[in-house]
């Protein structure tokens, strides 16, 4: 297993057939949220819109086979397992500024 992950699709990326996934990356050993399309036509569609743009804190992913991504950003790493308040914390405020910052550039 490489990857455990859980969508969610806000109503202003869901009509652009988008969703934003949650995931735990096991070889990094960090969670990550991934902008995604419904499918590999949507995500090159989008791809073309993101390309050129330069975030220090996301990543533009090329698209090829296998790849599910469009942009990424680590949302937690190096983090204590033990303080499941502190990464649920983490994880919900980089979540909800990746998902503004997406919608920013969509509108």
């Amino acid at each position: 297993m490489d990857m455990t992950y859980f969508a969610v699709s806000p109503p202003s990326l869901k009509q652009r057939d988008l969703k934003i996934a949650i995931v735990f990356n096991y070889e990094a050993f960090r969670f990550e949220a991934w902008l995604s399309g419904r499918n590999r036509d949507v995500n090159r569609k989008y791809w073309e819109t993101f390309k050129d743009r330069k975030w220090p804190a996301y990543r533009v992913v090329t698209p090829a086979k296998g790849v599910d991504s469009i942009v990424e950003c680590d949302l937690a790493q190096g983090f204590d397992l033990s303080d499941s308040d502190a990464l649920t914390a983490s994880i919900e405020t980089g979540t909800n500024t990746f998902i503004k910052d997406i919608e920013g550039i969509l509108t």
